[in-house]
């Protein structure tokens, strides 16, 4: 994991490091990527970039963590929300981060950013805003990891399909699998 800092300074170079992995990210395979790339990139030594991060993977993980913790707060201000709005909160903040996320998808890497979307919704649990008097308690925690690896697998799906839908026609695809209405009347 990488060290969350609170020095601007220290900031600063998780900033410069994480950016010089993104560009890397646009010229080579991650699998190709050192760590001595990112330093080189970022213009920084060895030992500042484990001063701020152990493994290349953490630098990826810091990247999402910034990214999606605009979506937390959002989330943090509405004390009640239905499940579409919060569909589609998140899918417009992904295609905010479209070129990253097709970076990480062409690189093999969005199983990190599945796992990062998946603990993000976990986390913000979409029934903790919506009324939960309707649901069965003992399905609750199975039905929340249905709807996670359903979005996760809609996302993947719809960078496959380069974003030709709109956030707002995704998040009613979404609501209308989670619940059921997916037949042609």
């Amino acid at each position: 994991m990488y060290k969350e800092q609170i020095n601007p300074t220290a900031k600063r170079t998780q900033g410069m490091i994480a950016d010089a992995l993104a560009r890397l990210l646009k010229e080579k395979h991650y699998a190709q990527i050192t760590v001595t790339d990112i330093c080189r990139k970022a213009d920084i030594v060895r030992k500042t970039f484990y001063r701020n991060f152990s493994v290349k993977e953490d630098v990826i993980n810091y990247i999402l963590d910034n990214r999606f913790s605009h979506f937390s707060l959002v989330l943090d201000n509405e004390p009640k929300i239905d499940a579409l709005r919060i569909f589609c909160d998140l899918y417009n903040m992904l295609l905010e981060y479209k070129e990253f996320l097709v970076l990480f998808h062409n690189n093999g890497l969005f199983h990190i950013a599945a796992r990062r979307i998946a603990e993000l919704m976990r986390d913000e649990s979409i029934f903790t805003k919506t009324d939960r008097t309707k649901l069965n308690p003992k399905y609750y925690k199975y039905l929340t990891a249905q709807i996670v690896a359903t979005m996760v697998s809609i996302v993947e799906t719809w960078i496959d399909d380069n974003f030709s839908d709109t956030p707002e026609e995704i998040a009613r695809l979404t609501d209308d699998i989670m619940y059921g209405r997916f037949y042609i009347e």
